[in-house]
């Protein structure tokens, strides 16, 4: 069963998409061979993927401790 300290793990999950798109500027823009239009493009659309799937379990565990009474 989760808890506050899961959810707070989750929260912090989330700020992870920051580091997901500092790591595509870096391979677009220091990279000696840099990445195609679509390549950044396909890494963007994964990234916003990734975020949008952190977000629902985020909010599903926000819901789930709301319920059960562990958050108010």
């Amino acid at each position: 069963m989760a808890d506050r300290f899961d959810f707070e793990q989750q929260i912090m999950a989330v700020w992870h998409t920051a580091d997901d798109i500092d790591s595509v500027l870096k391979a677009y823009m220091d990279n000696p061979a840099p990445m195609t239009e679509d390549a950044v493009a396909n890494a963007l659309l994964g990234v916003k993927t990734l975020h949008q799937l952190r977000c629902e379990q985020l909010f599903n565990m926000f819901e789930e401790l709301v319920q059960k009474g562990k958050i108010t």
